[in-house]
């Protein structure tokens, strides 16, 4: 069976890019595009508590036909996309938004889930945020937010990390990335300790500072010459903390203008789970950048 990449459509205009993006990544994949909406009510479910049997099929009749009537919609959405070399599934669902798209990722093991950020659709504000953040909190598939188009084939890849295991993980993630579009990657590091008068740079700096952080520091060696070999381009940006972490990754974003900012997630708890919502949804709503949460690849 075909994996799947996940696409999350509110049937607006504004849900194209995110399709057109997302049908981009489930081409390089390999996976199969299932574009998809979620209605937030769900009469069947209200309907199985009804005593009334007429009343129960009424209901039943009256979800068929609302469920039929944004199928068609749906269907319509996507004949621009439509191409003999890559077939696309569609899918309705009914409930809770964020726990369709989970269940559907955890259900087919997908690649990844594609959803979409408009700044302009500010009516729909807080429900957007609230279901990106519970969407990247929950699933086990990375999850990629679109602002612009050029997240479809990024050229500038900003990824702010600390060297730890999530860092490690996300490596393959960049690898793929690079490898079919030929990216930019900018690592940003943060470090506690000063940097200022070291001759060292990159991963000779990171050695310096870290010595006791072998087996991540070898992972990132052995990136550093894949992204070479594969005639991609990596660049070290290194920055002594100021207090305020969230807000120097974002001031970078902003200055460094990447196609996608790339964050790492590894089934956080707790209040690394809080802070990586909170700078997701940051990026998301200060810069222009697209995001990709990297979870393990599946």
């Amino acid at each position: 069976m075909k994996s799947e990449v996940i696409i999350g459509t509110d049937l607006q205009e504004a849900s194209n890019n995110c399709i057109e993006v997302g049908l981009s990544w489930a081409h390089f994949l390999k996976a199969l595009p299932v574009v998809m909406h979620v209605h937030p009510s769900n009469l069947n479910e209200s309907a199985a508590f009804l005593v009334d049997d007429k009343l129960e099929s009424q209901f039943r009749a009256l979800s068929q036909k609302i469920e039929d009537e944004l199928q068609e919609k749906l269907e319509k959405q996507i004949i621009p996309f439509v191409k003999e070399s890559q077939r696309i599934k569609t899918k309705i669902r009914f409930g809770d938004r964020a726990k369709a798209f989970v269940h559907r990722s955890v259900e087919k093991e997908s690649k990844l889930i594609v959803l979409g950020w408009d700044d302009d659709l500010t009516k729909e504000k807080i429900w957007m945020a609230s279901t990106i953040d519970r969407v990247i909190r929950a699933s086990y598939s990375p999850v990629l937010v679109v602002k612009e188009n050029k997240a479809k084939a990024p050229s500038n890849i900003l990824f702010p990390f600390l060297l730890n295991m999530e860092f490690v993980d996300t490596l393959p993630w960049l690898k793929i990335l690079a490898e079919n579009f030929n990216s930019k990657i900018t690592l940003l590091h943060l470090t506690k300790q000063s940097i200022k008068a070291k001759s060292y740079e990159g991963v000779e700096l990171l050695e310096y500072l870290y010595p006791s952080n072998e087996d991540e520091l070898d992972y990132l060696k052995n990136f550093v010459k894949d992204i070479k070999r594969l005639g991609g381009s990596i660049e070290f940006k290194i920055l002594e903390r100021d207090g305020a972490e969230d807000k120097q990754i974002l001031n970078e974003i902003k200055s460094n203008k990447p196609d996608l900012t790339v964050l790492a997630s590894r089934g956080k708890k707790g209040i690394e789970r809080l802070y990586l919502g909170s700078i997701t949804e940051a990026v998301l709503k200060l810069t222009e950048s697209s995001v990709f949460v990297a979870k393990l690849i599946r």
